[in-house]
């Protein structure tokens, strides 16, 4: 009797376990807002809403698509590329697999003063 206790037990914790740490998928696309050409590289990252604490990230493919796993939660969505402008959804709640919409990033218009170079023989 007290082995099908500790058996039964046993299982009850295995499947807790096996339940907690469960992750979905969140999936999209990242693309230049005018030339609508997919951003290759591009970085999309899921931090913790409460502390901007980093949990994952990863880089957009050729075709802009990028693919993260997560347990279900709260977070901040930041989509980022060099020479464009961020973008952050935040308290987005992810409890199932998310397709979001395609992500248009935006080229960043600040621009740098000019540098000279100059170059002297010795």
């Amino acid at each position: 009797m007290k082995k099908i206790i500790l058996f039964f037990l046993l299982s009850i914790s295995l499947n807790l376990v096996a339940q907690s740490s469960k992750k979905v998928s969140v999936t999209g696309n990242i693309v230049d807002k005018i030339s609508k050409t997919p951003l290759e590289f591009a970085t999309a990252i899921i931090l913790e809403s409460k502390n901007n604490t980093i949990i994952t990230g990863a880089s957009a493919n050729v075709k802009g698509e990028f693919n993260l796993q997560v347990k279900p939660g709260t977070y901040t969505l930041r989509f980022e590329f060099i020479g464009y402008k961020s973008i952050e959804l935040n308290q987005q709640k992810i409890n199932s697999s998310l397709q979001l919409k395609t992500i248009f990033l935006e080229e960043d218009s600040a621009q740098l003063e000019t540098v000279e170079i100059t170059v002297e023989k010795s």
